[in-house]
């Protein structure tokens, strides 16, 4: 079963997750409980974990931005599995940079084997009850994994949402909603329990 993440009918979807995003900052930095909180926030620590998979192969030029996205999460509930695809830039470089400075990001390296295999490998050192797909040259809005969560905590077992499709880093060619054709934007969007993942069976390599 899957559902908008955004909730209700929108004429701009993507803006009202931003917009909402930036909402909960604003909660956090004026000491509101939100689910940014702090480490030693009980509601923080019993919320249900998010396994980020993110496959990345020559990614040097985008991958900063994308892990930085992650980390900007209200949602602090999560861990970023990593894995070089057998890049030969600065991708591993990179990532295990900011692995450095953050515990929650995790690095593994392998063999050029493909996006499927690197996935797999993600998902078989998976620690959450969810699991989050995005792709090393993608970015989430804020609110991305919070918005998720709270529509899975309803019972859903996968949810996706709208996407907005830019150019050049800057130049918006489209936002909005997908109708699953379009795999390579579909799988960034996905947030689904990991049970599900491992039921289903593991990515073609």
């Amino acid at each position: 079963r899957c559902v908008d993440a955004c909730g209700q009918d929108s004429s701009n979807p993507i803006r009202d997750l931003a917009s909402r995003g930036a909402r909960l900052r604003t909660k956090a930095r004026t000491g509101r409980r939100s689910l940014l909180g702090s480490c030693g926030d009980s509601a923080v620590i019993h919320a249900p974990l998010v396994s980020v998979v993110m496959p990345a192969f020559m990614a040097e030029p985008w991958l900063n931005r994308a892990i930085q996205s992650v980390v900007a999460q209200t949602y602090s509930r999560w861990e970023l599995l990593v894995v070089d695809d057998g890049s030969s830039d600065r991708t591993g470089e990179i990532a295990g940079s900011l692995a450095s400075v953050d515990q929650r990001i995790h690095v593994y390296a392998q063999e050029n084997g493909g996006t499927s295999a690197a996935r797999n490998v993600a998902l078989s050192v998976a620690r959450g009850e969810y699991v989050a797909y995005l792709d090393a040259d993608d970015e989430y809005l804020p609110s991305h994994l919070e918005v998720r969560v709270a529509a899975l905590a309803k019972g859903c077992d996968l949810v996706f949402g709208p996407v907005i499709v830019v150019e050049d880093g800057h130049r918006e060619l489209y936002h909005g909603r997908l109708d699953g054709g379009d795999r390579d934007c579909v799988m960034p969007l996905m947030v689904m329990h990991r049970r599900s993942c491992l039921s289903t069976g593991l990515f073609d390599e």
